[in-house]
């Protein structure tokens, strides 16, 4: 038998390059399908090729996270919230700072949900505002914290007579509605805050009784509404701003006790409304201004225990409203004019007139 005879190839060489090449690319690619495999049975994929960006896959922290805190319960959305009106929510939350900073806390203030009349000492409207605060002899320890001045609708700030500590925060400032701010009676210290002259609405202010000291700011002459103004019993020093001389509707300003120096203002005899001025207790000196005779509506009139000198006004005789005059403890001499005398033997005037050298 004849052996078998191979027929030569017709390709040419460069068809035979050709098809090497296609053989090489047909292995690379089984190989590439091979190890994308075995990769994807050992659970990995290669990161070149199918994994997808990290901000595209990451589970939002929200999704998987405990919240960051318990929802406060001056939340609306809280379960058992302490509020009933949205609007309520900053305050409720301020309120809830005030009682963690006092020692001796308000009753119910967090036991029940705030509401007109709820809590002990809070005024709420209608509107769903705080708009007044009457905690007077609730003995209160601590200091006035600065997130009052948060609670912008309040109308009346009352904490006279506890033993609160510490400065007045200037923040008080923020509280434009305010018409009565009563502070008396307590043991705050540091100086009165300039800031107190931005309420403008205040017709009552009250800070008698403390251990404030400094000078009296002259900012307070801008608040022209003001009726009463109390800052007696305190350590203020410096002499009667001219800036209240603007305090034209006042009617009692009290400063006794203090360390006030200076004149008695004559430019006090031009505020025609005052029924009470007390400015006993103090270091002021030179003479009694005349002008204090044109305060025709004065039914009591305190200079006792300064420095004052010379005469007694005749003037004072014209005020036919007065029925306490106290002059004591001064360096007054001369005569006491003879209408005012009259008046105190018929017991229409309780004159006060010992410690001075009249003849």
């Amino acid at each position: 038998m004849k052996p078998l005879a191979v027929r030569p190839s017709r390709l040419a060489g460069s068809q035979l390059v050709r098809c090497f090449r296609w053989v090489v690319l047909g292995l690379a690619a089984v190989g590439l399908v091979a190890a994308g495999c075995g990769s994807a049975s050992e659970g990995s994929t290669p990161e070149n090729v199918t994994s997808a960006p990290e901000s595209q896959t990451a589970v939002p922290e929200s999704l998987t996270s405990e919240p960051s805190h318990e929802l406060s319960r001056c939340s609306f959305e809280h379960p058992n919230t302490l509020i009933s009106d949205p609007n309520l929510e900053q305050d409720c939350e301020t309120l809830l700072v005030l009682k963690e900073r006092w020692s001796q806390q308000p009753q119910q203030w967090g036991e029940v949900p705030l509401a007109e009349d709820a809590w002990d000492g809070v005024q709420v409207s209608s509107s769903g505002k705080v708009t007044g605060l009457f905690l007077s002899n609730d003995g209160l320890e601590g200091v006035i914290p600065p997130e009052l001045g948060d609670l912008v609708g309040l109308g009346i700030l009352n904490l006279r007579g506890n033993n609160l500590t510490g400065e007045i925060p200037p923040e008080l400032g923020n509280l434009t509605n305010l018409s009565i701010l009563d502070l008396s009676g307590n043991v705050l210290s540091g100086s009165v805050p300039l800031e107190l002259g931005d309420l403008t609405n205040l017709g009552v202010l009250n800070l008698m009784g403390n251990r404030l000291s400094g000078v009296i700011p002259p900012e307070l002459g801008d608040l022209v509404g003001l009726t009463r103004l109390d800052l007696g019993g305190n350590r203020l020093s410096g002499g009667i701003p001219a800036e209240f001389a603007s305090l034209a509707s006042l009617s009692t300003l009290a400063l006794r006790d203090n360390q006030l120096s200076g004149k008695v203002p004559a430019w006090l005899g031009r505020i025609s409304s005052f029924t009470v001025l007390d400015l006993g207790g103090n270091n002021l000196t030179g003479e009694i201004p005349p002008e204090l005779g044109n305060l025709f509506n004065l039914s009591e009139l305190f200079l006792g225990d300064n420095e004052l000198t010379g005469s007694v006004p005749a003037e004072l005789s014209r005020l036919t409203n007065l029925n306490f005059l106290d002059l004591s403890g001064n360096n007054l001499t001369g005569e006491i004019p003879t209408e005012l005398a009259e008046r105190a033997d018929q017991g229409r005037l309780t004159l006060r007139l010992d410690g001075n050298n009249f003849e």
